[in-house]
């Protein structure tokens, strides 16, 4: 991730790298930009490499009174990920020949052509209902996962970085095999609360199998997120991941996953449908008993209300 400037400006020093995202001006430090856009990235003019990255130059060599011309043909750097977009990059390198005869040096262009992902095309690994998932630049790291019944709020800890969600009591469903906190119904808002991501950026969250966007949420200058999200009344029942997807405090790209169980308004039976259907079979029932009762009273035997 990097810093979005709209119209063109220069980018600050320390965020060097800059690409068009979008029709606005993305800006990056190196780390961030070797992490997660393009691995073998270099910009020898400005002396900026990514860990790793060799660069091969060619060379035109001219000595009297003869003239000698070396010619060498660059490597080809094919990017790891291909749905990049960067900016062409065109290097200019002088040779000094211990003989000291005069050098004429070509420059050797590299221009590199992807395409940028859209996120809510992106596949993502869905986990289990119950459970929760950090990644940070790629990598999962050790989370933690605490459930308060009461409240009804699930929450990961992962170092410096936490996460929560918590659904509106009035829909929320339950379930024997999850935890009731991570099971909501169709068209349900929740909470969401974060620590650990860079400060006044911005979190982007899509809920999984079938990506649906649910809104980008601001990060404060605190580096806090308090927001609430509303899931599609039309959300399928079953199984879903919801993921929150930002840079974290140096920059990294980072996701917080929770695994929920969904139902949908075509299976969903709330709460208080059940204990209504409950007391009309209790109410059945006993007009059935005191019905039979009557009928097999002895003849002429009167019934005393107790």
């Amino acid at each position: 991730m990097g810093n979005i400037h709209s119209g063109n400006p220069q980018c600050p020093s320390s965020h060097p790298i800059r690409t068009q995202v979008n029709n606005n001006l993305v800006c990056y430090t190196l780390t961030a930009f070797c992490a997660s856009v393009n691995p073998t990235w270099y910009d020898s003019a400005r002396g900026l490499y990514c860990p790793g990255v060799t660069t091969t130059t060619t060379t035109t060599t001219t000595v009297a009174p003869t003239t000698t011309t070396t010619t060498a043909t660059p490597e080809k750097t094919t990017p790891t990920n291909p749905n990049v977009t960067v900016s062409p990059v065109s290097t200019t390198t002088a040779v000094q020949l211990q003989d000291s005869t005069a050098t004429t040096v070509s420059p050797v262009s590299t221009t590199t052509a992807v395409q940028l992902q859209d996120s809510t095309a992106t596949t993502v690994a869905p986990i289990d209902p119950g459970s929760s998932e950090v990644i940070i630049g790629g990598a999962p790291i050790s989370v933690k996962t605490v459930v308060d019944s009461q409240s009804g709020t699930a929450t990961v800890i992962a170092g410096e970085v936490s996460a929560s969600i918590t659904g509106d009591q009035s829909s929320k469903a339950s379930d024997g095999e999850t935890n009731a906190s991570l099971a909501f119904e169709a068209g349900a808002q929740v909470t969401l609360t974060a620590t650990g991501f860079q400060s006044e950026s911005e979190v982007e969250v899509v809920i999984y199998s079938q990506p649906r966007n649910l809104g980008r949420l601001n990060v404060d200058a605190d580096g806090n997120l308090i927001a609430q999200v509303i899931l599609p009344n039309d959300l399928e029942g079953g199984n879903h991941t919801l993921v929150l997807s930002g840079i974290d405090a140096q920059k990294r790209p980072m996701q917080v996953k929770f695994g929920l169980i969904v139902y949908g308004n075509e299976s969903f039976i709330p709460g208080w449908l059940w204990l209504t259907l409950a007391g009309l079979v209790v109410l059945l029932c006993f007009s059935l008993g005191l019905n039979l009762k009557l009928r097999n009273r002895p003849k002429g035997e009167r019934w005393v209300r107790p």
